[in-house]
């Protein structure tokens, strides 16, 4: 025999259904909105809706209870969701990150694509990581977790590597554009710091190597070459772009560089417009107040042929004047087998470090090499830091890859330096002025 229930027991469990519907999809709804959220945000969201429908009022108890029993449940589930993986959030746009992944593949190609996005291998990577990870630790959030420093590290030097904009090179860390930029600033200070004495003239056994080097070319007592390289970039915007335009009718910055014969920078001052001379730029640097106030050549008195004395000179070219610490060409016609002919060739040998030196960094930096929009003071700090890691692979014994190496195509007819950067079939502009 079939028992019928009364008409007001089936409206309450009518009504017991209807709720518990309600409050899961609404509940549904808050997890799939909040889903990233933090658990205590989740669940005080949670316990406003409870006590909304506690205070609504019920058509019978058992209704009451079934929106208690179900609430309770949905919240618990709720709980059980956020304590497993979170998906990404939904204000945060979906990236693709194919060279951090590559690189952190972990199989036997892994090393090869760290040398081709950021010049090094994984071991130096890790070391340089190390020392400034002091400086790039960020605090976790409420809403999000931090970039991990070895991400940051790798996108600036991947960046600078490949001269990829913002927009490209972002894309292939999974970051978006201002985290880039925010990253690069943060990394090119962060080097800065770390290493503040990396670009600085030799010492001790260092400077004997570097005086021992220049001496087996001719010239003892040198601490190495000057000369100036272009850095491109946009036409700015305004009554600015004019003196930024150099001789060759395209928009840069100088920097002017000393490096020594193992192709170690020792010096670097940039931020001048294309359009400024290097003598100029020579004349408004620190480096000509060290030498002439005699707190950068104090090493021993060597006596040179035709009884000149000298504590040590820097090689520079023809766009220089001739100075007491400074040694550049005679320059002009010349017999061939004189005097003059034999030096000014052996000088512009020796001082060819400088010229490959501009080719490693600008072939494995490419961000230098290319046109870039400019924002000067960033600019001026990011070569630096490049600089620093220019000198770190050097010291670690990094070579660098022939096929980066650029072939300068603004050169002056008679210079025929075989110590120039070679090697290569890409034709690019180096930005080395010869004057």
């Amino acid at each position: 025999m079939r028992l019928v229930m009364p008409p007001q027991r089936d409206r309450a469990r009518q009504e017991q259904e209807h709720g518990r519907w309600v409050l899961l999809l609404v509940a549904v709804a808050i997890i799939a909105i909040q889903g990233t959220q933090e658990m205590e945000t989740l669940a005080r969201q949670m316990a406003l809706l409870l006590q909304h429908f506690m205070q609504m009022s019920f058509e019978s108890d058992l209704l009451q209870l079934a929106v208690l029993d179900s609430s309770f449940m949905i919240m618990a589930t709720a709980m059980a969701v956020m304590e497993g993986p979170s998906p990404p959030r939904w204000w945060v746009r979906p990236r693709a990150d194919g060279a951090w992944r590559n690189m952190t593949r972990g199989d036997a190609a892994a090393e090869d694509y760290y040398f081709d996005n950021i010049r090094m291998g994984e071991a130096v990577f890790r070391g340089l990581v190390a020392n400034l990870e002091p400086y790039l630790e960020r605090q976790h959030t409420w809403y999000r977790a931090p970039t991990p420093p070895d991400k940051l590290v790798a996108y600036a030097l991947y960046r600078w590597a490949t001269g990829a904009s913002y927009e490209h090179s972002s894309a292939s860390f999974g970051i978006g554009w201002e985290t880039g930029r925010t990253a690069v600033r943060d990394v090119t200070l962060a080097i800065l710091r770390a290493y503040p004495d990396e670009i600085a003239f030799p010492g001790g056994q260092r400077l004997q190597e570097a005086f021992a080097a220049f001496g087996m070319k001719g010239f003892p007592r040198c601490y190495g070459a000057i000369d100036c390289t272009h850095i491109f970039i946009d036409k700015p915007a305004g009554e600015m772009a004019r003196p930024y335009v150099d001789r060759h009718r395209r928009f840069s910055v100088v920097a002017q560089v000393v490096v020594g014969m193992d192709l170690k920078i020792y010096d670097v001052y940039v931020g001048w417009p294309g359009s400024v001379h290097d003598v100029r730029v020579l004349m408004n640097s620190f480096l000509r107040e060290r030498a002439e106030d005699g707190s950068l050549f104090c090493a021993d008195l060597l006596a040179l042929l035709g009884g000149i004395e000298t504590r040590g000179y820097l090689l520079g070219d023809g766009g220089y004047p001739s100075l007491p610490w400074l040694v550049v060409p005679f320059g002009g016609p010349q017999e061939d087998g004189s005097d003059t002919e034999v030096f000014d060739t052996a000088q512009k040998r020796c001082r060819g470090c400088v010229e490959r030196a501009f080719g490693r960094l600008k072939g494995m930096w490419r961000m230098f090499l290319r046109t870039h929009k400019p924002h000067i003071t960033s600019l001026s700090l990011q070569f630096r830091a490049v600089c620093v890691i220019h000198n770190l692979l050097i010291r670690c014994g990094v070579q660098m890859d022939p096929a980066l190496a650029p072939r300068n195509v603004h050169r002056h007819p008679d210079d025929d330096n075989d110590d120039d950067v070679a090697g290569s079939t890409l034709r690019v502009d180096a930005g080395i002025v010869h004057r």
